[in-house]
């Protein structure tokens, strides 16, 4: 089960913070989905960026977590460089 399958059924949940929860998740998904600009700040500079912490150990490892949640592994790997190159001014090491 995927995130998204994961947030449609909890959604439908009896537990109101859960289905609350779900449903601003979906929310903004759906908002981040028709707004790619939006959706590349939340990994630059959002919410995103301080779970990534860009520029420290494993930074381009944490972003291909959350991205190839929604995407394949190769599109994840290129989305998360042009997103370092964003919030760092150069391409990352995927070493790094």
């Amino acid at each position: 089960m995927t995130y998204l399958e994961w947030l449609r059924r909890a959604a439908e949940s009896p537990y109101s913070e859960l289905r609350q929860y779900a449903e601003r998740a979906l929310g903004l998904l759906h908002k981040q989905q028709s707004n790619p600009k939006a959706l590349q700040e939340w990994y630059v500079t959002g919410e995103g960026a301080k779970q990534i912490r860009w520029g420290t150990e494993g930074d381009l490892t944490r972003c291909h977590a959350i991205a190839s949640k929604y995407m394949d592994s190769d599109q994840a790997w290129g989305f998360c460089q042009e997103r370092a190159r964003d919030a760092m001014g150069h391409y990352n090491s995927p070493k790094n």
